[in-house]
């Protein structure tokens, strides 16, 4: 997390670990899981424009199988970065709730 931090990305990170970015993508997952890191640091991946069309597809894919909503996209986004967005939204929603 902390070469994440520092501003390398998923794919310079899994180069030099020698890992693929699914492994980096889950290590990011578990840390906004446990709040490790929080809702605003969404936009390190994604711009509002990003969030509104990945949003978008989630609500259209009514199965809510990532990789039914990443085919929506045109394959635009990978499981990872879905995964990442879906954590992160429902962090928000429950921050909302409190």
């Amino acid at each position: 997390m902390r070469r994440f931090q520092r501003g390398e990305t998923v794919k310079e990170i899994a180069r030099a670990c020698g890992f693929v970015r699914s492994t980096i993508h889950g290590h990011l997952v578990a840390a906004i899981q446990c709040g490790k890191l929080l809702p605003p640091s969404r936009r390190w991946f994604f711009t509002p424009a990003q969030e509104n069309e990945i949003a978008a597809a989630l609500r259209q894919v009514n199965d809510g199988r990532l990789v039914d909503v990443s085919a929506f996209l045109g394959n635009k986004y990978d499981i990872g970065e879905l995964r990442i967005f879906r954590v992160f939204a429902s962090r928000s929603r429950v921050q909302r709730r409190r």
